[in-house]
Formats: structure tokens, C-alpha cells, sequence
């Protein structure tokens, strides 16, 4: 019996270390074993079981197995055909609240690595999330207090084996919050959305305040605050940080993404940042082709603030800021054609009721004034150079000599012998240039 009991629990041990998706088969193998042994002659055996794999296991993988598979057991996992689950245990509830602890104890290690590996960083947010979903699941709320303590502090191990000696632990940075913890908020977030994580949140916040954005994609972090809603606390951080133009861009970017838009849209702090940080991305674009493409761009982006914004009362409001910030930074350089490009392509993108609101008039406005200001070239009537004469009469030479006194043509193409790089018309030719500089240019 007890070497029964012994070698279900090594089978699944081996199961759901092999593979973490694994573990609803692992957790019917150990429910079909209690029925047949008894929760009381089980019980030690499952223990036995968590406390190996989580002291053996020398990859994340197996931390966030061991979560399912607790998961799972308190479920009572469903048969894999499909048939009714007549498995649910009596006594087995209780023995997984008594093991959460030990799972909890896992995240405790205080050094943990992250490094450049992305599977063991995914791992480790697949971790976060079972171990969340789980303890919610079981009840257990100091203990779920006591995970995301340590979850913030960056306390999970990777890729190094657990030693309850903790000199025996290898000294390697902790993991960045933004990597690991971000994502897996956002994850919970759709999860379990009434659920409310204060120390992740926080944790979240600072790794914000302290990263390096030059190393970071702008664009995905915005994107997992939206997920994490995380916004209104974490932008105003972000946009004193980032480069104005890759804000933008990032901003433009989830406007664009169908699964975002309406979220983003309706996120006020990033609309705010958009206008705060208007002036700056107008002046950092130095060619006239990026101040058009960040006039369209800002302009757009308010248009959709503005559309997200129609519930609360504020339509309009984004549009019309926008357009009284361009305003004020084109008054620092010379708009010229810029605007008037920038009205056109906005004019091909914008809806009716937009075209008609003062913001986008205050542009047209602009755009007009810059037309009107341009002066028109002036117009050579007569292109006759008759000061010029050259030195030679021949044929060649009296057709350049035919076209520069004629007042209508303003250039011309000579082909022949003559007129190659040494050829006799080409060197008259220079001749001439030498009395007249500029002739040919």
C-alpha cells in the first residue's frame, strides 16, 4: 500500500514537471489515487510531492506547475473525455490551503534572477498569475497578502535551485517589475477584474518612476498599463521620461490597435500627456516632412480623445487644445507649406463633425494665412544672354551660341562628338564660362 502510495506521487511529480500543461491529468491521477487510498493515507504523499518539486525544481516552469496543479486538486480537475467529475475529494480542499504555504514560501527567495532569458521571464509572470488566481481561489487571504509582499519585493528564484540556507543562494540582481509583474497584472486583471492588488500596483509604479527608457519599448509598456489599468497612476511618470516623439508614436500606435483603442481613447492622462507634450514633439522634428507627419498625428490622436471623451461631457475639449498648441509652436518657426500639407491630409482623414470644429478652423485659418503670406517667384521673361560670345563660328558652335541669345529658352540638350567632356564646343564653351561665371548653371 505504502509503495503504492509512493509511486503515484513519483509519476505525477514526473508528469507535471515534464510539461506545466500537465497538470489537470496530474491532479485527476492523484484524485483517482485518493478515492482508491484514502485522503488520510494520500495526504502526506501529496505534501511530499509539493516540497519536492518546488526544492528539486531548477526552472520557474516547475514553481508555476506546482500552482496548477494545486489549482487543479482543489478544483477536483474535470476527466480529460469529458464524462462527469464524480472525483472531488473530501479532505483534499484542506490539505491544499495547508499547502499553499509551502508554494508561498518559494517566492521568498530574495535574490532572483532574471537576466536576458525571456522563456524563464515568462515563466516567471506565469507564476504570478497561478499563484494569485490560486490563493484567491482557496480563500486564503493572508497568505495572498503575504505573496504579493513578496512578489513586489522581487522575490521570485530563477533558474537557481532553492536552498532553505540562505548563504547557500546566489547573489544575482532581482527582476524587473516591468518584465515580470506588469504583465501579469494585466493578465489577472481580466481574470479576476474585482480583485484588487495594492503591492503589485505599487511595485509597478516605482520600476515606472526608475526605468530606462532608452532601453525599453515605449509602446509595449503603454500598452500593458492600459491592460494592468494602470494608466492614470503610471503615465504622468512615463511622459516626463520619454522622448516626445516616441510618446507620440507609442500613443498613435494603440490608437491604431483595434483591441486598445477605446480603452486608450478614453484614458484621459494619456490624452493630457498628448497635449502637454504637443509643443516639444513639434519643435524636436526638424525637417518639414516630420512636422507634417506630427501635426496630422497629434491632431488625429486628439480627435480620437475627443471621441472617447463625448460620455463625459468634454467633446471637443482635445481638439481645441490640440489646435492652440500648434498654433503657439508654429509661431517659434516658419509654417510655410508645412500646415497647409498637414490641413490637407487631415482634411482626407477626418470625419464631417471634425472638419467643422473650431480646432480643425483654427488650422485652416493657419494654413490660409501661410498662402497668403508666400510670395510668388519671380518670372524671367527673357532668357537672351546677347553680352555672350564665343569664340568660334563653326556649326556646333553657333547653335549654343542660337540658343543662349534666344529669349525663350531657358535650357537646352547638345549631343555629338563635340560636345563630350574634351570635346571642341564643350571647351569653347568654357572659355566663355571663364568671361561670364555662372553661364551654365
Amino acid at each position: 500500500h505504502n509503495v503504492a502510495v509512493e509511486d503515484c506521487a513519483h509519476v505525477v511529480s514526473r508528469l507535471f514537471l515534464r510539461d506545466e500543461s500537465e497538470a489537470p491529468a496530474a491532479s485527476l491521477l492523484l484524485l483517482k489515487a485518493v478515492r482508491h487510498h484514502g485522503c488520510s493515507a494520500m495526504s502526506g504523499a501529496i505534501r511530499s510531492l509539493f516540497e519536492r518539486c518546488t526544492s528539486l525544481g531548477r526552472k520557474e516552469v516547475s514553481h508555476t506547475a506546482a500552482w496548477k496543479l494545486l489549482r487543479c486538486l482543489s478544483e477536483g480537475a474535470p476527466p480529460a473525455d469529458g464524462s462527469s467529475n464524480e472525483l472531488r475529494a473530501v479532505g483534499v480542499h484542506q490539505i491544499c490551503i495547508e499547502i499553499a504555504p509551502t508554494l508561498v514560501k518559494r517566492l521568498a527567495v530574495s535574490e532572483a534572477l532574471l537576466g536576458k532569458d525571456r522563456l524563464q521571464t515568462r515563466a516567471a509572470t506565469a507564476t504570478i498569475v497561478a499563484a494569485v488566481n490560486t490563493l484567491h481561489l482557496l480563500g486564503c487571504t493572508a497568505d495572498l497578502v503575504e505573496a504579493t509582499r513578496l512578489i513586489a519585493a522581487g522575490g521570485l528564484q530563477l533558474n537557481t535551485a532553492y536552498s532553505a540556507n540562505p548563504t547557500q543562494r546566489s547573489a544575482v540582481p532581482r527582476f524587473d517589475s516591468l518584465c515580470v509583474v506588469l504583465p501579469a497584472m494585466g493578465v489577472l486583471r481580466k481574470e479576476l477584474p474585482a480583485l484588487e492588488l495594492p503591492l503589485l500596483a505599487d511595485s509597478v509604479s516605482t520600476a515606472v518612476v526608475k526605468a530606462d527608457w532608452r532601453s525599453l519599448d515605449t509602446t509595449k509598456i503603454l500598452r500593458q498599463l492600459v491592460d494592468a489599468g494602470l494608466t492614470e497612476r503610471c503615465v504622468p511618470s512615463v511622459q516626463n521620461d520619454v522622448h516626445p516623439i516616441t510618446f507620440l508614436r507609442s500613443v498613435d500606435a494603440l490608437l491604431n490597435d483595434p483591441q486598445h483603442v477605446q480603452e486608450v481613447s478614453t484614458c484621459a492622462s494619456i490624452g493630457e500627456a498628448l497635449l502637454h507634450l504637443a509643443s516639444s514633439a513639434l519643435q524636436i522634428s526638424h525637417t518639414k516632412p516630420d512636422k507634417q507627419e506630427t501635426i496630422v498625428q497629434l491632431f488625429l490622436a486628439s480627435d480620437k480623445f475627443d471621441a472617447g471623451a463625448a460620455a463625459s461631457g468634454r467633446s471637443g475639449y482635445f481638439r481645441t487644445r490640440m489646435a492652440a498648441a500648434i498654433k503657439s509652436a508654429a509661431g517659434q518657426w516658419k509654417p510655410d507649406e508645412v500646415v497647409a500639407l498637414a490641413v490637407i491630409r487631415l482634411e482626407e482623414k477626418l470625419g464631417e463633425s471634425a472638419k467643422h470644429h473650431s480646432g480643425f478652423r483654427t488650422l485652416l485659418d493657419m494654413a490660409e494665412a501661410c498662402a497668403r503670406s508666400v510670395k510668388s517667384p519671380s518670372v524671367v521673361k527673357d532668357w537672351a544672354l546677347s553680352v555672350v560670345h564665343l569664340s568660334c563660328k563653326c556649326c556646333e558652335c553657333s547653335r549654343v551660341e542660337t540658343f543662349l541669345r534666344n529669349p525663350l529658352e531657358s535650357s537646352k540638350e547638345f549631343t555629338g562628338e563635340r560636345f563630350t567632356y574634351c570635346g571642341h564646343s564643350t571647351m569653347v564653351a568654357q572659355a566663355a564660362e571663364k568671361r561670364h561665371p555662372g553661364l551654365f548653371k
